[in-house]
């Protein structure tokens, strides 16, 4: 098994049969000790849809506990979407890969 470190505390477990994408995120035990703490996300036949989720994702934790008008909310999806397809085409250069294989559309 491998382990891919993505953004935002995401990161894949890859084997040979399937990749899980887990969020790693610290938070407080009862006695308000810090706790580091891992949540599922999903399970994932490809890395490319472990990424397209992650992206979704992004979104959604950009925005979460915020008070937003819908003019706001739309904005914040779009810096955030703009953000990760900086993130997805370096990330595609630097490996050699094409960004079209994670559905990168302008």
């Amino acid at each position: 098994m491998v382990t891919v470190n993505l953004v935002n505390g995401y990161f894949v477990e890859q084997d040979d049969m399937s990749c899980t994408l887990k969020q790693s995120f610290s938070g407080k035990d009862k006695h308000g000790n810090k706790k580091l703490s891992v949540r599922l996300v999903g399970y994932y036949r490809k890395m490319s849809d472990c990424i397209e989720e992650v992206v979704k994702q992004s979104g959604l934790d950009a925005t979460d506990g915020m008070t937003l008008s819908l003019m706001e909310y739309c904005n914040q999806l779009k810096r955030n979407d703009e953000e990760m397809r900086a993130y997805i085409k370096r990330f595609a250069e630097e490996g050699g890969f094409h960004e079209k294989r994670f559905r990168i559309e302008e």
